[in-house]
């Protein structure tokens, strides 16, 4: 539930970038299983240089990532 609380607190601002275009991804806003923060959660994120995660998508995969933090895919 904290999660969400602090996703939530960010996700106005996520959406700002969404809506400006921007391909996002979400990445890790704290180290965790061996990986430094600030890497992407998933193991590629290579769909992401064609074809933009949606809203729902890409808050579906942060909630199960637990993470706040986001990417962009340039």
């Amino acid at each position: 539930m904290e999660n969400k609380v602090k996703l939530a607190s960010v996700w106005a601002e996520i959406e700002k970038l969404i809506a400006d275009g921007m391909s996002l991804i979400p990445v890790r806003d704290k180290p965790s299983d061996n990986m430094p923060a600030k890497t992407p959660c998933a193991r590629t994120w290579k769909p992401q240089q064609t074809a933009r995660l949606d809203k729902a998508e890409l808050y579906h995969l942060m909630e199960h990532y637990d993470t706040t933090a986001v990417g962009v895919v340039c």
